[in-house]
């Protein structure tokens, strides 16, 4: 794998977590939970694939409602639910999960690891 692309497919990423966590300044969350909450999103590649090819399996549609179908229900339905999965099963039932701002954090985190894994995949293959 080239160098130069694997850098261009992590640091949008990595900016945009270092970005979040440095803004916020007022209860900032511990760095061990963010950082293992972007481990857990990078993780949700495996069962969101598992998923998405049985779903893939189901697809009765040709044309426009195909990618529809691939785009809505199969990427976007299947993704968002298991990287809203890692935020309810580890950081929401920390003790540090205390304001309306620490979802978004989390969320940001756990959105991150999943597409730093994705855009590694996009570079590679």
């Amino acid at each position: 794998m080239n160098l130069r692309l694997f850098i261009i497919a992590i640091t949008p990423a990595i900016v945009i977590v270092l970005g979040l966590y440095l803004s916020d300044r007022h209860d900032r969350e511990p760095f061990k939970i963010l950082v293992l909450t972007y481990l857990l999103g990078a993780l949700s590649v495996i069962p969101i694939i598992i998923v998405e090819e049985m779903l893939l399996m189901f697809n009765v549609f040709t044309d426009v409602l195909y990618a529809l179908y691939t785009s809505f229900i199969v990427a976007g339905l299947t993704e968002e639910f298991f990287k809203r999965l890692v935020v309810l099963k580890f950081p929401y039932r920390t003790k540090y999960f205390n304001e309306k701002l620490d979802g978004i954090i989390y969320s940001v985190f756990a959105s991150m690891g999943f597409a730093t894994v994705e855009n590694i995949v996009y570079v590679v293959y």
